[in-house]
């Protein structure tokens, strides 16, 4: 699963990197179908790989551990594909002449629908050119991160699912010592 789930991770989110502004709702659902699947076989397998890899008395450190992780990178992949968004959009603005000041000339952070709207043709074009650049640009390094997952899911060792715990791997009960009568 885990390298099933990473081809088809990356595949989404490469299919995700070549959209554009004329891109249809069939085609973004169909490549969400993909991605979706590829996280869909990635998320759940990987903490269960976690689990199966320990003893069971460090099932839930290894939980845990694996969720951190996994939210640690999220966080860092926010910043940093948000830092590539930012850049890409800005440059792209930059370089079609609409300078550092946004097609609008106020901030494109400020940017809403009804601003987007009252622009001119050619100014809403440019901008929504621009949106389309830096959503592609996440999208490619998403997708570059995600097939180096893919290579590294080749390397994780099978260890097959633990069925019923043995008596010997549970931790034996504390002894039972009954108090003296009337306490």
């Amino acid at each position: 699963m885990p390298i099933a789930g990473g081809a088809l991770m990356a595949v989404g989110l490469g299919l995700f990197a070549t959209m554009g502004t004329g891109t249809s709702s069939l085609t973004t659902s169909l490549y969400m179908v993909v991605l979706g699947a590829g996280v869909g076989g990635l998320i759940e397998t990987t903490t269960l790989i976690a689990q199966n890899s320990v003893p069971v008395r460090d099932m839930g450190a290894a939980t845990g551990a694996s969720t951190f992780l996994r939210n640690m990178g999220g966080s860092l992949g926010v910043s940093v594909l948000g830092a590539i968004y930012t850049s890409r959009l800005t440059e792209y603005l930059t370089s079609h002449g609409a300078g550092h000041a946004g097609a609008s000339g106020g901030s494109s952070a400020r940017m809403t629908p009804q601003v987007l709207k009252s622009l001119p043709e050619a100014a809403r074009h440019l901008f929504q050119e621009a949106v389309a650049s830096g959503i592609g640009a996440i999208f490619f390094w998403a997708a570059v991160v995600a097939a180096a997952g893919f290579v590294i899911a080749w390397f994780i060792r099978h260890v097959p699912l633990r069925g019923a715990v043995a008596a010997s791997e549970e931790e034996a009960p504390a002894e039972v010592v009954p108090l003296p009568a009337g306490h």
